[in-house]
């Protein structure tokens, strides 16, 4: 009928439908309670710009031999 009209077969109508309602069960399986606080992440905050790899460090004094 209707839907064989836009050119569309009924395995693919299927296979979307399916698709769609494991994305539905998924995102309601995923999202818990609003009451449920996510971890708190401690931020640590660099005052430097420059990326501590791109840091020039400190020679290290070799032992004396």
């Amino acid at each position: 009928g209707a839907v064989s009209a836009f050119g569309v077969n009924q395995p693919f109508i299927l296979a979307l439908i399916g698709i769609v309602a494991m994305l539905g069960l998924t995102v309601f399986l995923v999202s818990g309670d609003p009451s449920d606080d996510y971890l708190e992440v401690p931020t640590v905050k660099i005052r430097s710009s420059v990326p501590r790899l791109l840091r020039p460090t400190p020679a290290v004094p070799r032992k004396m031999l």
